[in-house]
């Protein structure tokens, strides 16, 4: 049988018993909360009106990356991973899905969106770590938190694009967040998935074909080299300008931003 389709089983059946179904129910109903929130004021503002969902991709990003961080450090114990920020970040998933993908119509971020549901979801349930693992469920937390240390990225970014909305000349502290917008990016998002895709999953391909579950460990290695491409796409359209307009701010500056569809129409 599928390891992956294993491992969706037990969070139906493992996760009702265990509350796992229950925090993401919750997390979803915080996020719409936050959604429309933001929807309501968009209409006095046209800056919010311009990228309504800025709110809930920072609420993410920030309680996600510092969350993962925290436990791949060991500050944090690992069971905290699977309780709080897996339930916490599909939901995001799912209705980012809802209110930005499918109004966007951004089909590449809808695929990007689930592909992580699929891949995270299993993560959360004891029973469905271990079958997506090939055996090694603390394994498969590690991995999860370790790769969203790359969400440490997002709220300096979203602090960048409010920056380039709203400032009229030069600033220390855009200066001072672009640098924490390329660090987190490179260390996160480039440096880091790299050492997971070869160090890390690769190296455990014996124990996938060992157990059957190729399907899991095709879908790990994917899921993280789609996003180790994509980020270094992305980091390129950043940096298009040079590392000096990166790093100083100019009134009328285009600034591409990989969070939002809307400015990549207007060539920014």
């Amino acid at each position: 049988a599928s390891a992956w389709l294993m491992a969706l089983r037990s969070v139906v059946e493992e996760g009702a018993s265990s509350g796992y179904l229950n925090r993401i129910a919750t997390a979803i109903a915080f996020f719409v909360l936050v959604h429309m929130a933001s929807l309501r004021l968009a209409w006095r503002s046209a800056l919010v009106r311009s990228r309504p969902t800025v709110f809930a991709g920072t609420a993410h990003g920030a309680l996600t990356g510092w969350l993962a961080l925290a436990v791949s450090v060991g500050a944090v114990d690992a069971s905290r991973w699977q309780t709080f920020g897996l339930p916490y970040t599909v939901a995001y998933m799912l209705t980012d899905i809802l209110f930005y993908c499918i109004p966007k119509r951004d089909w590449l971020m809808t695929a990007h969106h689930l592909v992580m549901v699929a891949t995270q979801i299993g993560v959360g349930t004891e029973g469905g770590a271990t079958v997506g693992s090939a055996g090694d469920a603390a394994w498969a937390v590690s991995l999860s938190a370790l790769g969203y240390v790359a969400e440490l990225s997002v709220p300096f970014l979203n602090i960048r694009w409010y920056m380039l909305q709203t400032l009229q000349e030069h600033s220390a502290a855009f200066t001072v967040n672009s640098a924490f917008v390329l660090l987190t990016w490179v260390f996160g998002r480039l440096v880091l998935m790299l050492y997971l895709i070869v160090f890390v999953i690769c190296p455990r391909y014996p124990e996938f074909a060992s157990r059957g579950a190729l399907d899991a460990f095709v879908g790990l290695l994917a899921g993280h080299t789609t996003v180790f491409a994509m980020s270094a796409d992305w980091f390129r359209k950043m940096l298009r300008s040079g590392l000096w307009s990166f790093f100083v701010f100019r009134p009328g500056q285009a600034a591409f931003n990989p969070n939002t569809k809307a400015e990549k129409k207007k060539g920014q």
